[in-house]
């Protein structure tokens, strides 16, 4: 995972996802490692969801591939 690369983050249970269900897709924008793992810095034009999960998260919450349907209900 790299800087401009398009995820999808995992919540508690399922993707993070809009009002409608549809999963929400973040953009990378820096990268740093520590000693717990590379940290991802992620941004979205969701506005609600930019201010509640926009900031540093772990690569095991990201996925490459979007979301099937089934698995974000």
């Amino acid at each position: 995972m790299n800087p401009g690369d398009r995820v999808w983050l995992r919540g508690e249970d399922d993707f993070v996802s809009d009002a409608n269900g549809r999963p929400i897709d973040f953009q990378i924008i820096r990268q740093r490692s520590h000693t717990s793992g590379t940290w991802h810095e992620l941004a979205t034009e969701h506005r609600i969801a930019q201010e509640i999960y926009g900031g540093w998260h772990t690569a095991p919450r990201l996925s490459y591939a979007m979301p099937d349907e089934s698995e974000t209900r």
